[in-house]
């Protein structure tokens, strides 16, 4: 049994970096392969800053750890392992990033930036997990990573970055962290230190993002606006100036807009009493006036940070007309940097039915007709873009699961962003949303296929396999993870499975007559609101109604859980060694598959509940109630079976925005949930229907 956030302790403590005795004594060099030895002798330059010490640090743990060979430091200029840090006046932000590894007699490694000579020692470690051995191919690597920022939130938690989950960031090429505020105070001496966050994630190389909850109570043109947001902008950047940049997103921001086309409102939502504005909210519409809100704001923060980015994601209007959402790309000031989202709002067929994707899934690769609109104007207009790709391994299609397994998808994505790279200059991504980057084969996969833009994705996930599994293992991983990857081809990204029984899995209760929603771990969890303990999303969507899509819905689901489940008879009947990684890999697998059974299970209640309320034979009603009857006790099994699963391993169940809601304690929850249903509320209403309540 894995004890609660024991997967946090893990991934935040330095000590935990590198696995133990990677190497395989047996093993001996090849002719062209050249061999660490024990004493060898590793040269930082005198002048070295922290980003490089850091690395080197870190390289000699790993040598010693995983390899069993004891490395000697010196800060002379040439050695075993020795460094060149070039310097050029005019660098493209690619070349800056660039660096080269040679290997002959020794390792020397060169490159514009003590960034780029970290990530070469990174992928020297990755090299020699794959051989299991300290020995590196002789000849010449060049490394020119793509993107830049790859920016993440915390796997750990909301804003929680260790020393130890930064050194994993780092190993995973990513550069940005994202913390989310929503005043000054809360940035700059309320629960966290910003400054002191800057400066330990500087030592890995890493710059941090705010992304910005800080209401717009003020219109640009108001005589007061530049006082207010000098009072929430400026006093971050002028207690922070070391911060990257502000991510601003219209539901966040919001603010009292003139646009005719808005209600006007910087509400989220409004009181029960009132009646809403039939006109959208200034946050979910590209009003004509964000250009003076983001050149105000862009004005304050450059004023104490010149270099700070002002990055605008226009994530809340893919729905709007093509034509609004250009006509305001076409007036925003061209300095600042765009952020559009990948996938979503893509319209795509289940069965005989039309739906569109409701939020971040990796069931359409990409790219969404809504991003291709946008980095093209973009492109035009010679401003700087950014995508939302979601490459750290997991989207909103899956809520408690640690990342989505399905490589053969993540590599049509990574192969369409390096693509849109090429066409319109894509230069940086944001790669989660809330959840963060769980460090895994998919990261691993992204990392070296961004670092590497011209490889081969197929042979990179080849390596990738050997070096976290083991080399006898990657024909059988190979054929079970096709399998899963054909899966989420099936699945329904609709706002009802988003923020229904996908968000939790088989903790999702089954709700009747009494509304059950199921309590968070801590006060600060974001649940209400993230997860609809009913089938049907109370809010506006553009997909058909789900009447119209329930039914093909459900045989998508039970498509995709079909081939699920043969990945893991694949990999269950594997007879060669399965290590602790492949152990808990087909444990994901498990729980994704039960999860699409609640899936499939929750719109099969919602139909059968629906039923029952608006049936008016009696014979009839008490038909469907003993159906009912026998889809709960399928889903009790269902839910009861996946506590074992859950128990074994920490990362499942657990949602970092949420903390833990899919846990064998929630879970267990769900099946007393049950219970009261079969027990109390069918009970009871059956009685009613043959009129024996006395």
């Amino acid at each position: 049994m894995d004890r609660l956030y024991n997967f946090r302790k893990n991934l935040a403590d330095l000590s935990c970096i590198h696995d133990k005795n990677v190497r395989d004594h047996s093993l001996l060099p090849k002719r062209n392969e050249y061999e660490i030895t024990d004493g060898a002798v590793i040269c930082i330059p005198q002048n070295s800053g922290a980003v490089l010490r850091t690395a080197v640090k870190d390289f000699i743990d790993y040598m010693l750890v995983s390899q069993n060979v004891g490395l000697r430091i010196s800060n002379q200029t040439e050695g075993d392992i020795s460094f060149e840090l070039k310097t050029e006046e005019k660098l493209s932000d690619k070349k800056k990033n660039a660096y080269s590894v040679y290997v002959g007699n020794g390792v020397r490694i060169s490159g514009y930036s003590e960034k780029g000579l970290a990530q070469a020692l990174y992928k020297l470690e990755f090299e020699m997990n794959v051989r299991k051995a300290p020995f590196l191919k002789k000849g010449n690597t060049d490394y020119s990573p793509l993107f830049s920022p790859r920016m993440v939130h915390s796997a750990l938690g909301l804003d929680v970055f260790p020393d130890g989950y930064l050194a994993r960031l780092a190993h995973s090429g990513i550069d940005a962290i994202i913390f989310f505020i929503k005043d000054a105070i809360d940035a700059c001496g309320g629960d966290r230190d910003l400054n002191e966050i800057c400066g330990r994630a500087a030592d890995y190389g890493i710059g941090v993002y705010v992304y910005s909850r800080i209401r717009s109570e003020a219109h640009p043109d108001d005589k007061n606006a530049e006082a207010f947001y000098e009072d929430r902008y400026g006093k971050i950047f002028k207690t922070c100036p070391s911060l990257s940049g502000v991510i601003l997103v219209g539901e966040s921001i919001m603010f009292p807009s003139k646009d005719p086309d808005t209600s006007g409102k910087i509400e989220f939502l409004t009181s029960p009493h009132e009646i809403p504005a039939a006109k959208p909210n200034p946050g979910w519409w590209p009003c004509e006036d964000y250009p003076k809100l983001v050149s105000l704001i862009k004005k304050i923060i450059n004023k104490y940070s010149p270099d700070a980015e002002t990055v605008f994601w226009t994530y809340n209007w893919g729905y709007a007309p093509e034509e609004e959402r250009i006509k305001l790309i076409k007036s925003l000031p061209s300095d600042i940097t765009l952020l559009t989202t990948f996938e979503m709002f893509e319209k795509f067929k289940i069965g005989n039915s039309d739906a569109y994707c409701a939020d971040y899934t990796l069931s359409f690769p990409g790219p969404g007709k809504y991003f291709l609109s946008e980095a093209e104007a973009a492109f035009k207009r010679g401003i700087k873009l950014y995508s939302m790709s979601n490459t750290a391994g997991k989207t909103w299609d899956f809520g408690c699961v640690p990342y989505e397994p399905m490589p053969y998808q993540w590599i049509k994505r990574i192969n369409a962003l390096k693509d849109s790279a090429k066409k319109f200059n894509l230069c940086g991504l944001m790669e989660c949303h809330t959840y963060g980057l769980y460090p895994s084969f998919i990261s691993d996969i992204a990392n070296l296929s961004f670092s590497m833009p011209d490889s081969d994705c197929d042979k990179i996930f080849s390596k990738v396999l050997t070096a976290r599994f083991g080399r006898d293992n990657v024909s059988v991983l190979k054929n079970a993870l096709k399998q899963w990857s054909k899966a989420i081809n099936f699945y329904t990204p609709t706002n009802e499975d988003q923020y229904g029984a996908f968000r939790i899995g088989p903790a999702y209760p089954f709700n009747f007559q009494k509304k059950f929603l199921p309590e968070p771990n801590t006060k600060n969890a974001s649940v209400e609101g993230m997860v609809m303990p009913d089938y049907e999303f109370p809010y506006v969507d553009f997909s058909l109604p789900p009447s119209l899509r329930i039914k093909d819905e459900i045989q998508r689901l039970e498509k995709m859980k079909s081939l699920i489940d043969s990945g893991i008879k694949i990999m269950e009947e594997n007879r060669r060694y399965k290590n602790e990684e492949y152990v808990k890999l087909l444990n994901i697998g498990k729980y994704i598959s039960h999860t699409v059974q609640t899936g499939i299970n929750a719109k099969k209640w919602h139909i059968l509940k629906t039923a029952i309320i608006c049936e008016s034979k009696k014979e009839k009603i008490l038909s469907l109630i003993k159906e009912a009857r026998s889809l709960l006790k399928a889903e009790y099994e269902n839910a009861e079976a996946t506590i074992p699963i859950v128990s074994s391993d920490s990362s499942l169940g657990f949602e970092p925005s949420m903390d833990y809601l899919g846990d064998a304690k929630h879970i267990e929850w769900k099946l007393s949930q049950i219970k009261y249903v079969l027990d109390v509320e069918l009970e009871n209403f059956e009685k009613r229907v043959e009129f024996k309540l006395f």
